[in-house]
């Protein structure tokens, strides 16, 4: 009885050692992965800082500002118009007088 009281024993001290062991493993091993995506998640921040800080100075340089925009706005109408006026003085004129003002260069009255 003696001897396998002490079996008994050594197996259970190496169950509980085996235990410890693996606890101790597992929860270095979680520690870690739990380090890890903080680093990742703090990467990915960064990043996506980065680019917008990126994207906010391409808008700063190279973006029209709306003064800009509503010159060009207002050229682009006033060309718009002058094309319309010539067409709707190209309607009212003979065709064979804009085919000769065309050809001999004269400015039409």
């Amino acid at each position: 009885m003696t001897s396998s009281r002490l079996s008994l024993r050594t197996i259970g001290s190496i169950l509980v050692a085996l235990t410890a062991a693996l606890t101790a493993y597992y929860s270095s091993v979680y520690g870690i992965r739990l380090t890890v995506n903080e680093k990742a998640d703090r990467a990915a921040v960064e990043q996506i800082d980065r680019r917008l800080v990126t994207i906010e100075t391409v808008l700063k340089t190279d973006v029209a500002h709306r003064s800009d925009l509503e010159a060009l706005r207002d050229e682009v109408r006033s060309h718009l118009n002058c094309i319309e006026t010539l067409l709707q003085t190209s309607r009212t004129e003979p065709a064979h007088e804009l085919r000769r003002s065309r050809a001999t260069g004269e400015a039409r009255p």
